[in-house]
């Protein structure tokens, strides 16, 4: 993969989500466009030149095994490093010296294309016109997916299975065409334990599960939050960590998610869930393994 800086009008070239740019967007291009060509150099992520003299990446997988891990490790890297992130619905190229501004599959997809290329292309398959899948179609794949004997991708049957690194991603139930927001995608940061109840306005109890994650958006999840350390941030805008919530039946299975307390994109707070089926969890495995599945 070759990174180079671009001008704003490839930016809007690459931006499919909509035909024109929001001052918010328009200013986070020209940080983009302004920023040095240097590049974040996470953990997982080799920086050398060709010889055209283009900075490239070399993914050095640290074991055969642990392509999950290598993933949040790339994610982890550009939560620490980033000194300005922006909730965006575009898809710039984020290795332009500690700029982040993107959505959540943008994010996603950045960190795929770093780790293994051929994971992150077989979820563009979905839907190959767009410049980056959404969050719907990483919901979409994660369903579909099997045992990720040949795709490399292991669907996961219940939120007790999550580890470091896998992902989680929801479809929102009214999405339909000129929508920006379809959905959302984040990663794992660790086993989920915490289960808590709610009392919605009419008295009924909700059942969910606290699952704490690391991901792009402009939500304020629950508490405690985490911003980038250099982005010195009062408010979630970008990459951060926190908690969502999974609402779950009496049989564990996920009917619904309330993904935090404000969203600043839409300027309102969040007072409830919202109810769907589509929700779904998914790990990286080595191509061409059968996964084994162990018991949490």
């Amino acid at each position: 993969m070759q990174f180079r800086p671009i001008a704003t009008g490839a930016v809007r070239q690459m931006d499919k989500q909509g035909d024109s740019l929001s001052p918010n967007r328009r200013d986070c291009i020209g940080k983009f466009v302004r920023a040095s060509a240097r590049m974040i150099a996470p953990a997982a992520i080799a920086l050398n030149c060709g010889g055209n003299g283009v900075a490239q990446t070399g993914y050095m997988a640290s074991s055969a095994n642990s392509l999950a891990a290598d993933a949040y490790k790339v994610a982890e890297s550009a939560f620490e490093s980033v000194d300005y992130t922006h909730y965006a619905h575009q898809h710039v190229p984020q290795e332009l010296k500690l700029q982040m501004c993107t959505d959540c599959s943008g994010f996603v997809s950045w960190v795929l294309q770093s780790v293994s290329p051929k994971h992150y292309a077989a979820v563009h398959a979905l839907d190959p016109d767009k410049s980056y899948p959404t969050a719907s179609a990483y919901e979409q794949f994660f369903t579909q997916s099997g045992e990720g004997a040949t795709s490399g991708w292991q669907r996961l049957s219940s939120f007790r299975e999550l580890r470091q690194g896998d992902l989680i991603a929801w479809a929102k139930p009214d999405n339909g065409p000129g929508k920006g927001n379809t959905g959302h995608v984040m990663f794992a940061m660790e086993t989920p334990t915490e289960e808590g109840i709610a009392t919605e306005e009419d008295g009924k109890k909700l059942r969910f599960i606290n699952v704490r994650v690391l991901d792009c958006s402009s939500v304020s999840h629950f508490p405690p939050e985490e911003l980038p350390p250099n982005t010195h941030q009062q408010e979630r805008d970008g990459l951060g960590k926190g908690y969502v919530r999974i609402v779950i039946n009496s049989n564990d299975t996920p009917i619904g998610y309330w993904e935090g307390t404000h969203s600043g994109e839409s300027g309102h707070d969040i007072h409830r869930p919202t109810f769907t089926h589509d929700i779904a969890f998914a790990r990286l495995l080595p191509l061409h393994v059968t996964p084994v599945r162990v018991n949490p």
